[in-house]
C-alpha cells in the first residue's frame, strides 16, 4: 500500500513547491517596492520541475502507474507552472506599467484616502482621466498573465484524454513554459545583461499571451525521451541537449529563456525536414 503511493508523494512535493511560491510572492511583493528582490519562487519551480520529472520514473521502477497519479501530476502542475508563473508575471508587469507611468491602476487607494496623486488632486477630472486611462491600460495588458493559469489547466486537461501525446507533445509542455515565465521575471529582476529595459509593459504582455496561446497551439514538439541512448533515431534530442547546455553553461540561468525558445524552433525545423523526409 504505501509502495503505490510513494510517486504520489513525490508529485505532492511538486505541488508544495507550487504552493510555497505563490505564499512568497504573496506575502513577499510591495508595489511601492517594486519587485521583490527574491528568487526563491522561481528556485522552487525549479525544484518542483525535478519532482515533476522524478515522480513518473519512479512510478515506472516501482512498477505502480495508476489514473490517480496521472490526474494528481496534472492537478500539481496547473498550480506550480500555471498560477504561480502566471502570479509572477502579473507581478512584474504591474512593475512595468508603474515605471512607464501607467501606475494609477496600482494607486487607486491613494484615491480612496483623498488628497493627491502625482501632483494631481484626486477629486480634479484630471485625476479621474488618468485614472480611466492607467486603468484601462493595465487591465490590457494584465490580462495575458490571468490567461497563463487558464490555459495552463485547459492544456493539462487536454493532455490526460488524448492518446497522441504519449511520446510527443502538442502544444507547449506546462512545465516548460512556467520555467520560460519565471526566468523572464528572473532576467527582469536582476536585470541581466541590461535586458531588464528591453521590457515595455506591452512587449512584456505580448510574450506572455503569445506563450499562453502556445500551451494550447497545434504543434508538435519532441519530447526528451530516450528510448535507447543511440544517436540514431535521437540526432534532435542530443543536438537540443548539446546547444542547450552549451547555453545555460554560459549565460546561466538567464539562458533558459533562450533555451525554450530554441526548443520551439528546433520542433518546427524538425517537423519541416520530417515532413519533406516522409513526403519524398
Amino acid at each position: 500500500m504505501i509502495k503505490k503511493q510513494i510517486p504520489n508523494i513525490v508529485t505532492s512535493l511538486n505541488l508544495l513547491c507550487g504552493f510555497l511560491g505563490i505564499l512568497t510572492i504573496a506575502y513577499g511583493y510591495n508595489s511601492l517596492s517594486g519587485l521583490p528582490n527574491n528568487d526563491i519562487p522561481i528556485y522552487l519551480m525549479f525544484a518542483a520541475a525535478f519532482f515533476d520529472f522524478v515522480d513518473g520514473f519512479v512510478a515506472r521502477l516501482l512498477k505502480v502507474d495508476s489514473p490517480l497519479g496521472k490526474q494528481l501530476d496534472s492537478l500539481a502542475d496547473v498550480v506550480t507552472f500555471g498560477v504561480l508563473p502566471g502570479l509572477l508575471m502579473f507581478v512584474a508587469i504591474g512593475e512595468s506599467l508603474a515605471c512607464y507611468q501607467h501606475n494609477y491602476f496600482f494607486s487607486v487607494f491613494e484615491f480612496l484616502k483623498g488628497g493627491m496623486v502625482s501632483g494631481i488632486p484626486t477629486d480634479s477630472i484630471a485625476y479621474t482621466d488618468k485614472i480611466r486611462s492607467g486603468a484601462l491600460v493595465g487591465i490590457v495588458c494584465l490580462l495575458p498573465a490571468l490567461l497563463v493559469p487558464i490555459l495552463s489547466a485547459f492544456r493539462l486537461a487536454k493532455f490526460n484524454i488524448d492518446t497522441r501525446q504519449s511520446h510527443s507533445f502538442i502544444g507547449l509542455p506546462t512545465p516548460a513554459n512556467g520555467l520560460f515565465l519565471a526566468t523572464v521575471y528572473y532576467v527582469i529582476q536582476h536585470n541581466s545583461y541590461g535586458l531588464a529595459n528591453c521590457f515595455h509593459p506591452a512587449l512584456l504582455a505580448g510574450l506572455v499571451f503569445v506563450f499562453a496561446v502556445l500551451l494550447v497551439a497545434p504543434i508538435p514538439l519532441f519530447a526528451m525521451k530516450f528510448k535507447a541512448f543511440t544517436w540514431k533515431g535521437n540526432e534532435v534530442r542530443f543536438i537540443f541537449l548539446a546547444m542547450a547546455i552549451t547555453l545555460l553553461a554560459i549565460f546561466q540561468l538567464a539562458a533558459f529563456p533562450i533555451v525554450i525558445i530554441l526548443y520551439i524552433l528546433t520542433s518546427i525545423i524538425n517537423n519541416i525536414l520530417t515532413r519533406n523526409n516522409n513526403e519524398v
